[in-house]
């Protein structure tokens, strides 16, 4: 299971192939050891802070590091 300090060194791309900077993620906190991830918290061209639902999420590419 990968640390929360590797997630936060991924990217976020966008349908059109744009690629973000990850900035934060936002979790459920249930009553759980591992809790889940619901969004991801990022800053689009405009630095206007956007939230990407873990749904939204077609795939992760681990060697590039980014969710597209």
């Amino acid at each position: 299971m990968p640390l929360l300090s590797t997630f936060l060194q991924f990217r976020v791309c966008d349908d059109s192939g744009r690629r973000y900077d990850l900035d934060d993620m936002a979790i459920a906190l249930l009553e759980s050891d591992y809790p889940a991830v619901t969004h991801f918290v990022y800053r689009n061209s405009e630095r206007q802070q956007m939230m990407l639902p873990w749904h939204a999420v077609t795939g992760v590419d681990w060697p590039d590091r980014k969710y597209c």
